[in-house]
Parts: structure tokens; sequence; C-alpha cells
């Protein structure tokens, strides 16, 4: 039986306080993940370092197993923080969360985050 893509949204302020039960609860989905998970970003207005923290190590977490995470629908200034920060490379964004399921769905055998 094929087990879907997780698909997980943090609070709409992915910074602060509200990270550590985010990651807490991401990193289960990631413990548990068959392909890999993705993040739907549509709600997030703000996120800061400890937020793309959680993610990049999310990301790590799954790479490691060979397996992907894939950023859904990220508004304008979390795709810019992204980008600033120069995490474009590992943190893969996806127009929608279809496309972003796909993208884990169809991870060939090996090929992990970093290497995508």
């Amino acid at each position: 039986m094929d087990v879907p893509v997780p698909v997980t949204q943090p609070p709409a302020e992915l910074a602060g306080a509200a990270v550590g039960e985010f990651e807490a609860r991401l990193l289960a989905q990631v413990e548990h993940a068959t392909r890999g998970v993705v993040v739907d970003l549509d709600g997030v207005r703000f996120v800061d370092s400890s937020g793309l923290g959680a993610l990049v190590k999310a990301g790590l977490r799954l790479d490691a197993g060979q397996k992907r995470l894939a950023l859904a629908r990220p508004r304008e200034a979390v795709a810019r923080a992204i980008g600033i920060v120069g995490l474009g490379r590992v943190l893969r964004t996806f127009p929608s969360v279809e496309s972003a399921r796909a993208y884990v769905e169809g991870a060939p055998a090996g090929e992990g985050v970093a290497g995508a």
C-alpha cells in the first residue's frame, strides 16, 4: 500500500516561540515519511532564522534518508527570505501543493534534497 506524502502547515508567523512546536511536529512527520514531506507555506506571512533553521534541519534529515522536503506556495516575503540567505538550493519551492507532492513522490532512489 502506497502511503500518501504528508502535507503540513506551519503557523502564520514561523518565528520565535512558535517554531519549537512546529519543528517537533515536522520532525515527527520526517521520522515516519516514506518518501518525504511537503510543507505548505501559503499561510506563512513571516519566517525568521529559527523558522528557516527548522526547515533546513528537516530537509537534512530527509536527505540523509534519501527522501525529499518540498516547500509549496511560499508568499513573496518568505521566498525572498529563503533566497536572501542562500537556501534556495537546499529548500526547494514549488508553486502548488500538487507540484511539491509530485516532486517528493518522483524522487529517484538516492536523490534527496541536496541532490535536486
